[in-house]
């Protein structure tokens, strides 16, 4: 039990840490182009793979694995890839406690899920803190002084792609023969193959190159650390 509450206190750490990370680069710096901070956060995780595969951190990777079964957890590779893009875009235009209390909803999104799907019933609190859930993201939506309409469709996109990539991952559970740890990897690794010839279809490259922060240092240091914690938090 005391392992599960330090687990529980680390990753809300790192979850407030990241967000607030992420908001300082796509916000205060304004460097919106999704498709190369995503790209480096992604590569990062990438290179931390990497790193921990080599100290023996963490077990082969698709090791003795076949090509068929990353096919198979291609949806995933691609609901993730959408989510990442989506909350950065819905990041950096609405408050950071807008973002997480929107991005509540996926909760909400998820329960829905294993009622139709599984036929499994929530309780009565559960159901009451969904419901909270719901008519505080509404409420904020609805009364929100700074509405941003971008922002607010961007955080339906990364909603709904979330919930999405979770009831997927629960679907191919028993079907999958890849770990945790190799899912996140095909992800990571699919996410920089993606994003690096969007970034320069999309114009996001060219755009990027005359970033007025591009050679200060704080910036460096918000991208990398939004890249490290985001990796920590997904382990």
């Amino acid at each position: 039990q005391r392992r599960c509450l330090l687990l529980a206190m680390l990753f809300s750490i790192l979850f407030v840490t990241t967000n607030f990370a992420n908001k300082y680069v796509l916000s205060v710096l304004k460097f919106t182009y999704p498709t190369i901070f995503q790209g480096w956060q992604t590569l990062v995780g990438v290179v931390m793979f990497r790193a921990l595969l080599s100290t023996g951190h963490i077990d082969g990777l698709l090791h003795g694995k076949e090509w068929h079964e990353c096919a198979l957890w291609l949806p995933g590779m691609m609901f993730f890839l959408i989510s990442i893009y989506s909350g950065s875009k819905a990041l950096a235009t609405l408050p950071i406690p807008v973002f997480l209390a929107m991005q509540n909803m996926s909760l909400v999104f998820r329960a829905t899920a294993d009622l139709i799907f599984y036929g499994k019933i929530v309780s009565v609190y559960t159901y009451v803190m969904m419901m909270l859930t719901l008519v505080s993201a509404l409420a904020i939506a609805k009364t929100d002084p700074q509405f941003e309409p971008d922002g607010y469709f961007w955080i339906c996109v990364h909603i709904v792609s979330l919930g999405v990539f979770e009831i997927y991952t629960k679907l191919m559970k028993g079907r999958l023969k890849l770990r945790p740890t190799e899912r996140l990897f095909c992800c990571y690794f699919y996410s920089v193959i993606v994003l690096a010839p969007c970034s320069y279809f999309l114009g996001d490259a060219l755009e990027a190159a005359t970033f007025p922060y591009l050679y200060f240092g704080q910036f460096y240091v918000g991208c990398i650390l939004s890249g490290v914690l985001g990796m920590l938090m997904n382990l």
